[in-house]
């Protein structure tokens, strides 16, 4: 009866890490597709500024110009103007961490926050 026992508290810790590191990893697949649904938005702004010559604010726009929208992703586009644009996501699985990205030179970069 004790080895039973041992035998299923041993089960019960290993489920217990193998459930910890599952939620981590999903985190973390979350954090991809919220990065990278950010970084095509970017692309489709600099798309859309070189037809127009300033970048949009409506999302409409976003996907007209080659933005590919993730079911799971929610974008808002901060602030766009003639010279400067600023874009927030989050990911339904994770609301709470919002990532956002501002037009700049070279790659846009995604990073954790809210917009500056």
């Amino acid at each position: 009866m004790i080895e039973l026992l041992t035998v299923i508290i041993i089960i019960a810790v290993l489920a217990m890490i193998a459930i910890s590191v599952f939620l981590g990893q999903r985190r973390k697949a979350w954090d991809a597709n919220v990065e990278s649904d950010l970084h095509n938005a970017a692309v489709a702004q600099l798309t859309y500024y070189e037809g127009a010559g300033s970048y949009t604010s409506q999302l409409s726009e976003l996907l007209d110009a080659g933005y590919k929208e993730s079911s799971a992703v929610t974008l808002t586009i901060v602030s766009a103007g003639s010279e400067s644009y600023c874009m927030e996501a989050y990911h339904s699985g994770n609301p709470s961490r919002v990532w956002y990205v501002v037009s700049g030179e070279g790659n846009p970069n995604p990073e954790l926050g809210n917009c500056p």
